[in-house]
Parts: C-alpha cells; sequence; structure tokens
C-alpha cells in the first residue's frame, strides 16, 4: 500500500479477515490501551506471534480477525498494527468520522509520495 500499488480500502478487506495478536489483559473484558496525548489514545495489535514477544516479551495473548478485533475497540481509540516495525500502520477507523480518516490517508499518502 505504501507503494501506491494497493488503496487503503485494499487493507482494510485484507485486514479485516487476517488474524491478528494481542496482549491479554490480565483484567477480563479490558483492553490495553497507550494514551499518547495530543496523538490519541492506541492499542498495538501484530501481524505475528514474534512482533507481539519483541514488543511485551512472553505475555498471555488472544488472537482474532482485524475485524474482530475493531469491534471491540472503543471509539476514539486507534489501532497501530505492528507499531515496532517499519511497515507499522495506524488504523484510525474508530478514532474520527470517516471525511477525516480519509482526508488524513491522502495527506500520508502524499507525504510518502
Amino acid at each position: 500500500m505504501w507503494s501506491g500499488a494497493r488503496g487503503v480500502a485494499d487493507f482494510m478487506d485484507v485486514f479485516a479477515g487476517e488474524r491478528v495478536f494481542v496482549q491479554r489483559p490480565a483484567e477480563p473484558g479490558r483492553l490495553l490501551v497507550t494514551d499518547l496525548g495530543a496523538r490519541g489514545a492506541w492499542m498495538p495489535v501484530f501481524s505475528s506471534l514474534e512482533g507481539l514477544a519483541r514488543h511485551v516479551g512472553e505475555c498471555d495473548y488472544f488472537a482474532a480477525t482485524g475485524a474482530d478485533v475493531l469491534e471491540l475497540v472503543p471509539p476514539g481509540v486507534g489501532v497501530m498494527l505492528d507499531p515496532d516495525e517499519a511497515h507499522r500502520f495506524p488504523i484510525v477507523a474508530r478514532m474520527a468520522p470517516p471525511e477525516v480518516v480519509a482526508r488524513a490517508w491522502a495527506d500520508a499518502l502524499a507525504a510518502r509520495g
């Protein structure tokens, strides 16, 4: 997607159906979210168990499809896929109205291009 060969919609279609890994919180029914102040609140998710282990070490985790994870995330929280990797990818669908998200993606792609 960063090369411009595919669009954000293509990424979201793939992400929705793929399994991702999330650190399981000690307290059931909660999600581990990091508040970065002006940069927003984010929940890290990982495309591999190895990526999760590099980020937090050995931990309990759960696996779910990207779509299922997005349903769990409360409004106002973004999802960061593979936050420690060069290919990290912010998913802001729950953080802002669709038109704001579309404008942010257009700006990000233009800046990379």
